[in-house]
């Protein structure tokens, strides 16, 4: 599985289902799989949910509405309400127009915002080289020098690197978030700027955009340069200890955040000590 590639992830695994039933039954699955969505949002983060009526769209309007009101810090860096506002309003392009504010916001932090922006504070010292390659190849590609060329000579992934950095036909949920978010706003032919992901830094071309039934059935032909944080596991490894050491200690800026905080990035409570038996007198 390419580096890039990811297993659709929180919305996507309740608000996508490939279409494999050729009578009908699709629609029916979906009915109760988004009964379920409903269902399950309204018994997590309560606490989030509060303040969702009154005519309002929810969590949205408590946090800070300046573009640079910075709303987290992870690792040192901030995510500020231009970035959620760039995240959450790509997912309402593409989700059910009823998708509640909670359920973005958490999908925005944990898919896209909280993973790169850890990565960005925690690689300070791997970014910038890797940054420059991809600005200089982006330059020489723009330039006129072939893409597929440049993705054979430079590019980090094994899986793309012989095939010209050929990716295939991918939907919204099988690329990682902030690769998504670019391909499936990038024009045909468009080459993008550099984008972090927790895997390294990519640059994609965009060959051709499929139109589905819905926005959620689209799909991209894409191809990717990839300059890695590192190789294989070791890749894997690094940026993994990076998002456990996040867990917990992202600093909460704006308090209407503080609830929105998806499970897997929250401290996780301390084992209990395990008591040692004492030896009974003889």
């Amino acid at each position: 599985m390419s580096d890039a590639v990811s297993r659709p992830a929180s919305v996507h695994r309740t608000h996508r289902r490939r279409k494999r039933d050729e009578k009908g039954e699709v629609v029916k699955r979906f009915a109760v799989e988004w009964s379920f969505v409903h269902a399950f949002w309204s018994c997590v983060g309560l606490a989030a949910l509060i303040g969702c009526g009154g005519g309002t769209r929810g969590p949205l309007s408590k946090i800070a509405s300046k573009p640079d009101a910075v709303l987290l810090r992870v690792n040192g860096e901030a995510i500020t309400r231009a970035d959620l506002d760039l995240s959450v309003g790509y997912l309402r392009s593409y989700l059910p127009g009823d998708s509640r504010d909670d359920q973005l916001v958490m999908s925005a932090l944990q898919d896209d915002l909280l993973p790169t922006t850890a990565i960005r504070g925690a690689f300070k010292d791997r970014i910038p080289p890797l940054l420059e390659k991809a600005k200089a190849a982006r330059a020489r590609i723009l330039g006129g020098e072939d893409f597929a060329a440049i993705a054979r000579a430079e590019s980090d992934d094994k899986l793309t690197k012989a095939a010209g950095g050929d990716m295939g036909r991918k939907q919204r949920g099988d690329l990682v978030a902030p690769l998504a978010r670019v391909a499936f706003t990038m024009k045909e032919g468009e080459v993008s700027e550099p984008v972090l992901t927790v895997y390294g830094i990519h640059i994609i071309k965009l060959t051709k955009y499929w139109k589905g039934a819905t926005p959620l059935d689209d799909a991209v032909d894409v191809s990717q340069i990839d300059y890695a944080f590192g190789s294989g596991l070791q890749g894997r490894l690094a940026w993994e200890k990076v998002l456990a050491d996040a867990a917990g200690k992202i600093e909460v800026v704006d308090p209407a955040m503080a609830d929105l905080i998806p499970g897997k990035f929250k401290a996780k409570p301390a084992p209990k000590p395990t008591e040692t038996p004492t030896e009974q007198p003889k």
